[in-house]
């Protein structure tokens, strides 16, 4: 397990990727901290150099204020003000400052010196943390006097980033393989190993697929929990490629919608991801010929920082539905034809036996079909249900509204097929489960459902679908209320927490500890969302403090579900069971044979074998009634007049008895020993837990 901490390491190192190894700190774009519109921003970019000792600035505006003014400038760190400090605007020979005079205010790019005073403000910690929470506001006041004229501020960044592509890559990487790996032991018929990757993989992919759906609330995110939950926007679909982007516009535009153009305007707006607002809003900047400042939140903000069009989120997401679709059915052909390939070298009877022609391939395609409409159910439950409120075009609505329908449709259906099954093994065998963990056809179908469940728990597939389906809704439906959203999402992870940690449905305590502590985190993370939401109109060093807690609080778990993972590689690659407390039950069924061997004394069969054996000479016990000849019942056995029946076992002769000399044979004696994978009940499946009456085996 060498592979284990190097791939940790790969990923903590990923997470901190700078664009450069240049210390670097910039700012993109400004907003107003005050009611008045006197200072209104087209376009900024400010790039501070401290090797050079210069900045770098770029503006395009408008000053609606004639006097001589000064620059209180406030320098805030994850909510706490660092430093203030005043700046005269004469010092930095701007025309249009000095004094400030109304009208159009162009800056071309050009730099300007730095005092070593003024460097000596910035600490050096912050060109190297991650995502820098710094805010720099300017407060712009008469000169000589305290009386505020009008107020903007601006985030600050570095060139360092817990967002990036290659962290989203790997572990989708990871998720894949856990995917494929669960689906091959499965038709290899390691069930129980193939049971437990495939929960630890969902529970991993389920965890990420809740950050990424936190990630397109309508908060007012710091840019560290921003670009944390942006790692796994893929999770459900949105993923940037040019080609997608270009196949999505053309579509839109082929069906009447009108695609937007907020990639394309960041060298002539201003573009806040900030939660002003619900949808895109373009306001009208006046006397500067239409300049605009365009505020995003929610899902269009987590398209804007995928480099994905607004009017494209949905469309993207559709379209890598049906490419991971087209994926996986390649993926189940390339097995079909080259594990009996394999199987042929191995010379591995297991091998041959799983690989026969009775194998259900059908059954796993529409097993994997009905598997892929549950992992992207929570995309099309928001991404869905939000292009119904975003409206992009006629089809895309259309389009949308079938893929709901559909993939709600086919996990109902199965879902009912489970209850079906369920309810009609326990009027038969008194058993609900029965039925479920019996018929292989049932578990390739309908088994993704409920196989990391308990036995007896096997319902809780409605509870897993409907969370799945309100969150969806509250992220769709409620963009306009961040407060609202936020109570809401708290209110669901607290239900689902509480059914959880009360019911403990799945399999062993292992996978209710890692379940109950998911949501847990999901639950806490809830809380995150409300304190975001600005509901308590806490002072913003509040906001920075939780905003760490929940990325460390999320980044170990996600870790320590990664490692989980990796464990269950471990043991799918030795073909080893994870654990000990559920075992396989052992197969029986041939002890009911008569052994083949002169050696019967270790058979379990003995003292049937000795009940049923006609008495010897001498032996005043009753006689057998098996030990019959031609109808009549022979009280004693006479070795010296042994007839042709009794010379030979017959079982189609009624007087058929025992031959001293030679042991009887078992009438499947000339035919091959059967394969447990031809029973009905197969033995490699799921059955009863041997701690209990109530659970499963796995």
């Amino acid at each position: 397990m060498r592979f284990v901490p190097g791939l940790l390491a790969g990923l903590v190192a990923l997470c901190c990727i700078p664009v450069s190894a240049e210390k670097l700190l910039q700012a993109n774009y400004v907003t107003s901290c005050s009611d008045d519109d006197l200072i209104q921003t087209d376009k900024i970019t400010v790039n501070v150099l401290p090797a050079e000792k210069k900045v770098w600035l770029e503006y395009d505006g408008h000053l609606g204020y004639d006097g001589k003014v000064m620059f209180n400038v406030d320098l805030f760190a994850y909510g706490y003000n660092i430093t203030r400090y005043s700046l005269d605007p004469c010092d930095l020979k701007i025309a249009n400052l000095c004094p400030m005079a109304k009208g159009k205010m162009p800056v071309p790019w050009s730099p300007m010196t730095l005092s070593d005073s003024a460097l000596d403000i910035i600490p050096t910690i912050a060109y190297y943390v991650p995502d820098l929470d710094c805010l720099v506001r300017v407060s712009v006041v008469k000169y000589g006097t305290d009386e505020l004229v009008s107020c903007i501020e601006a985030p600050v960044t570095n060139n360092y980033s817990v967002y990036v592509s290659g962290v989203g890559w790997a572990i989708g990487v990871i998720v894949g393989l856990g995917l494929l790996t669960s689906v091959v032991l499965s038709i290899l018929g390691y069930s129980n190993i193939a049971t437990h990757v495939s929960f630890r993989t969902m529970l991993l992919l389920g965890f990420l697929q809740s950050q990424a759906m936190y990630g397109m609330l309508a908060m007012d995110f710091r840019p560290l929990a921003r670009n944390w939950t942006q790692d796994f926007q893929w999770t459900v679909g949105v993923v940037h490629a040019e080609f997608l982007q270009t196949i999505a516009t053309w579509f839109q535009r082929a069906t009447g919608g009108t695609p937007s153009d907020v990639m394309t305007q960041e060298e002539s707006v201003s573009v806040a991801l900030l939660k002003r607002s619900a949808n895109i809003v373009k306001r009208k900047l006046p006397d500067v010929g239409g300049g605009e400042e365009i505020l995003l939140k929610g899902i269009e903000r987590m398209g804007y920082r995928s480099d994905i069009e607004p009017t494209n989120i949905f469309m993207t997401s559709y379209l890598v539905f049906y490419f991971v679709m087209i994926l996986m059915m390649i993926t189940l052909v390339i097995i079909k034809f080259a594990l009996p390939a394999i199987s042929k070298k191995a010379n591995s009877a297991k091998l041959n036996n799983a690989l026969s022609g009775g194998t259900e391939w059908k059954g796993y395609m529409r097993g994997n079909i009905y598997r892929l409409a549950m992992l992207s159910y929570p995309q099309f439950c928001s991404l869905g249900l939000w292009e119904l409120y975003h409206r992009d075009s006629a089809a895309e609505i259309i389009l949308a509204i079938v893929m709901f329908l559909t993939t709600s449709a086919a996990l109902g259906f199965a879902t009912f097929k489970v209850f079906q099954r369920a309810r009609a093994s326990r009027a038969l065998n008194e058993n609900p489960t029965y039925t479920l963990y019996s018929d292989p056809a049932c578990l390739t179908k309908w088994g993704f459902l409920y196989v990391h469940y308990k036995a007896q728990c096997y319902y809780f597939i409605a509870p897993m679908l409907a969370y799945i389906l309100i969150k969806g809704v509250i992220v769709a439906f409620v963009q306009e209320s961040a407060t609202a959203q936020a109570v809401l999402i708290l209110v669901l992870e607290a239900a689902f927490l509480i059914a959880t940690s009360v019911i403990r449905p799945y399999m062993d305590k292992k996978a209710n500890s890692f379940s109950i502590a998911a949501s847990a985190i999901n639950f806490v993370s809830g809380i995150c969302m409300l304190i975001f939401s600005n509901v308590f109109n806490q002072p913003n060093i509040v906001s920075g403090v939780v905003t760490i807690i929940f990325f460390f609080m999320n980044a170990i778990f996600t870790i320590t579900l990664i490692v989980f993972l990796l464990i269950s590689f471990f043991y799918a690659f030795r073909l080893k069971e994870p654990t000990a407390q559920y075992h396989r039950l052992s197969d029986n069924r041939d002890s009911f044979r008569m052994s083949q061997t002169d050696n019967r004394l270790n058979t379990e069969l003995l003292p049937l074998e000795k009940a049923i054996r006609p008495s010897p000479i001498g032996d005043d016990r009753p006689a057998s009634p098996w030990a019959q000849s031609n109808g009549s019942v022979r009280s004693r056995w006479d070795p010296s007049n042994p007839t042709p029946s009794e010379s030979r076992w017959d079982p189609g002769h009624v007087g058929a008895g025992y031959n001293h000399h030679e042991p009887p044979r078992s009438p499947f004696a000339d035919q091959p020993p059967r394969s447990p994978f031809a029973d009905p009940v197969e033995p490699t499946l799921p059955l009863i837990p041997s701690s209990d009456n109530v659970g499963r085996r796995v």
